[in-house]
């Protein structure tokens, strides 16, 4: 059971990167391929998520898998600009608990903080994103953020298919936003 559910979890990260790949290097747009791409991999990450009991991950993918279902279906739910703004004090709020607690000696809670400020930036950007509130390079950005803070839980949680997953996520985010701020496409 164990090695089925880590195939299954790297075949879900195989899945993710390819779609996100294809998307930051507008080779792929925001539509139902894209969506059905990502229902798959969210299902199957979330699977491994689960059964390693990394339970922001979980989370986030679960959530990833409805918005994108929802998305292919078009059904959108109706996303307005303030969300930015709410998502933008929830990710400031998770960053500044985890500082204060990692400056306290509180690494536990710190990775904690840091954990539950990914789902928010996942989670929320996925959304705005899935709905058209935000654009590609807003969307890359956050991605960058989500990854980057989900990581040291993944580490503690010895997720290893998610991990992997985060840090080319985060990586790919990182090309997408420099390929749209200069306006051409980064080769991957």
């Amino acid at each position: 059971m164990n090695g089925t559910i880590l195939f299954i979890g790297w075949a879900g990260f195989a899945v993710y990167l390819l779609a996100y790949a294809l998307l930051a290097a507008g080779l792929l747009r925001r539509g139902r391929p894209y969506f059905a791409l990502n229902v798959a991999a969210a299902l199957a990450v979330t699977a491994v998520s689960v059964f390693k009991g990394s339970v922001q991950a979980a989370l986030i993918n679960l959530a990833w898998a409805v918005l994108s279902a929802a998305a292919f279906v078009n059904a959108r739910p109706r996303a307005v600009a303030s969300g930015r703004a709410v998502l933008r004090g929830l990710i400031a709020l998770g960053l500044a608990c985890a500082a204060a607690l990692g400056l306290a000696g509180r690494w536990a809670g710190a990775v904690e903080a840091l954990s539950w400020t990914s789902v928010a930036a996942f989670v929320g950007g996925y959304l705005l994103f899935s709905t058209h509130a935000v654009g590609r390079l807003e969307f890359h950005l956050l991605n960058v953020i989500a990854s980057t803070s989900l990581l040291p839980g993944l580490w503690q949680d010895a997720n290893w298919p998610v991990f992997a997953l985060e840090t080319a996520w985060g990586s790919i985010a990182a090309v997408g936003a420099v390929s749209e701020e200069i306006g051409e496409p980064v080769e991957l």
